[in-house]
């Protein structure tokens, strides 16, 4: 359907660049018209998300992929040039940074325009684009960081895979290893923290509750940094507003 009102519209555009008497004139116009809205309806109006450039894949590597979480697509939700759009197919690139959506009309993998993209959520997870020098360049670089707890002392990630070759027997073989690192908030700035006791230090002044609050929880930090951080952050809101 939309590669025919394309065609279409080709079509008149051509005409119309011939003399044509004002009645004809004024039809070919509402025809055009016409066949711009009803393209636009066709691929559920979402052309201004198709802004982009033909997406180039990087090499290819057996079962390891450049991408988070799947190199199939996943239905998710982009804030692009100040629109918000529902249920597109996405796959984001963590080795260049990347959002890749599939173009409808013609099924072309396309990246979409970083200086036109906020904010993405994806298989549960919502990144956001956030400027390093609006929190005095604590940051490894402006980059869309996954919220993992976006309370007063927010806590995120940066999802990262690099390229790694080796030779295996006389060959060359491709790896994109994975490297996710993970960001705390405070007095606006973001600590990069490693393991509990950089946690402990940073929110010093409640280390002690936070360390019965794990040991309650039966919490250990090391089997689950992720939910631990968040937890930990929340709490330490928590304490701080006085609701513990």
């Amino acid at each position: 359907m939309v590669k025919s009102l394309i065609s279409f519209l080709f079509l008149l555009q051509s005409l119309t660049a011939f003399p044509q008497p004002v009645q004809d004139t004024t039809f070919l116009v509402k025809a055009i018209q016409n066949s711009i809205n009803a393209y636009r309806q066709a691929i559920g109006g979402q052309a201004k998300i198709h802004n982009g450039s033909k997406y180039l894949p990087p090499k290819e590597a057996g079962d390891y992929h450049p991408y988070f979480l799947s190199e199939d697509w996943l239905i998710g939700n982009v804030v692009y040039d100040e629109e918000h759009f529902d249920n597109v197919p996405l796959m984001f690139d963590i080795l260049h940074s990347r959002l890749v959506t599939e173009h409808s009309s013609s099924g072309h993998a396309i990246q979409l325009i970083v200086e036109k993209l906020d904010q993405f959520s994806i298989a549960g997870h919502t990144f956001e684009k956030i400027d390093n020098a609006s929190v005095n360049g604590s940051l490894p670089d402006t980059d869309f960081y996954d919220i993992l707890y976006s309370g007063p002392t927010r806590v995120i990630a940066k999802r990262q895979k690099v390229l790694r070759e080796k030779i295996v027997s006389n060959a060359i073989e491709t790896l994109y290893d994975e490297r996710f690192r993970y960001f705390l908030f405070k007095n606006g700035v973001f600590f990069q923290v490693k393991n509990k006791s950089a946690v402990l230090k940073i929110l010093e002044d409640q280390k002690q509750p936070l360390k019965k609050f794990l040991k309650n929880n039966n919490m250990i930090f090391s089997d689950d940094k992720e939910l631990a951080l968040k937890r930990m952050a929340e709490f330490y809101d928590n304490a701080k507003k006085g609701d513990l």
